[in-house]
């Protein structure tokens, strides 16, 4: 969908009703980062509260017809994550089939801080990162009726033409076909450094909930691994995991970064389009080449271990 699609004086509309503060679209300020739905800030006139809220619009036709109830499904996310020990955004309101707003669209409040992708101390970085995965996993979220399931099908997979671990293929698919039962809990299941916020040297919350679920918290790590080394190299991915062990006192399994590599890469890899907002402009489609080859060395390595 694009802009054309949908009407912002409609939403302005719904917002103001639900907030009691008049929404013009100047209140409205795209953020950067989004991939695959639009947000704004939004700062109704005469709302009551001192931060603004945020607005996602599920403008990815193919994602809703997979999901089609995404915002019922990110507003039950956002419910859970209040039960647990890491700031994330409240649920004001929900635009489930798009009748008001003329898109599916939900209203929640905003988070403090940043995102922070080149910070001066990678080390405590890393670890505050771990640190507030384990939380999440740790969590008591009750039931969750969203469950796990990996974002490839087996059959589906294609030879890797742009590795040079090409012919090693049959073998990572031999591996990925043995599967894993992972270690059940509440999992975010889109956690990277994008989704995280910082306020100086602390996380202050962790957003886009929209894809939680109960499932393995491995696959949590594992995603995480590997948009860090694509995003600062392998050194980083394994400082993390290590870390995640530390605090969550479990053993991490290296056949989820396997499973993370065929969700990643259906297709050549390239740099992810929403570090740039974020202000990394130093990757390349090469570089990502060579990383997600080192990735996918580490991983068979590790597997024979």
């Amino acid at each position: 969908m694009t802009r054309d699609d949908f009407s912002m004086e409609e939403i302005s509309r719904w917002i103001t009703g639900i907030t009691g503060g008049w929404a013009p679209e100047a209140a409205f300020e795209e953020l950067p980062g989004a991939t695959s739905s639009v947000l704004y800030r939004v700062k109704p006139e005469g709302q009551s509260g001192e931060r603004p809220l945020v607005l996602r619009l599920f403008t990815n036709r193919e994602w809703l017809e997979e999901e089609p109830e995404l915002p019922l499904h990110e507003v039950s996310a956002l419910g859970a994550a209040r039960k647990i020990a890491v700031t994330a955004p409240r649920p004001v309101a929900v635009d489930r089939s798009g009748t008001a707003c003329g898109i599916p669209a939900v209203l929640m409040t905003e988070v403090p801080g940043a995102v922070n992708l080149q910070p001066d101390h990678l080390s405590h970085w890393l670890k505050k990162m771990a640190w507030t995965l384990s939380s999440i996993h740790e969590g008591e979220v009750g039931e969750f009726p969203w469950e796990y399931a990996p974002w490839y099908e087996l059959t589906d997979l294609k030879p890797l033409e742009w590795s040079r671990h090409r012919k090693r293929w049959d073998r990572v698919l031999t591996l990925l076909a043995e599967g894993r039962p992972g270690r059940t809990a509440f999992i975010h299941r889109d956690f990277h450094p994008a989704n995280i916020l910082w306020e100086e040297d602390r996380v202050s919350g962790v957003v886009d909930w929209v894809n939680a679920c109960r499932g393995p918290a491995e696959a949590d790590v594992a995603h995480c691994r590997i948009n860090l080394a694509l995003l600062m190299g392998l050194e980083a991915a394994e400082s993390f995991s290590q870390a995640y062990e530390q605090f969550s006192g479990h053993k991490y399994d290296p056949w989820w970064d396997l499973n993370a590599f065929a969700e990643f890469f259906p297709d050549r890899p390239v740099v992810y389009p929403g570090w740039p907002a974020f202000g990394v402009h130093h990757l390349t489609d090469r570089v990502m080449v060579e990383r997600a080859d080192l990735f996918l060395e580490a991983a068979l390595a590790h597997m024979k271990e």
